[in-house]
């Protein structure tokens, strides 16, 4: 079985110095997550 990381699409938007990774949760339909990071200058 495939780790579930490369079962799940993701994207990832910058705007600023801000990351945002949000995980859909397609596989498990279950408890979808979104990560912020802020990116130093």
């Amino acid at each position: 079985m495939k780790p579930q990381a490369d079962l799940n699409p993701t994207s990832i938007a910058v705007r600023g110095d801000i990351v945002y990774v949000p995980d859909a949760a397609y596989t498990t339909a279950d408890d979808p997550n979104l990560l912020l990071a802020v990116l130093p200058r």
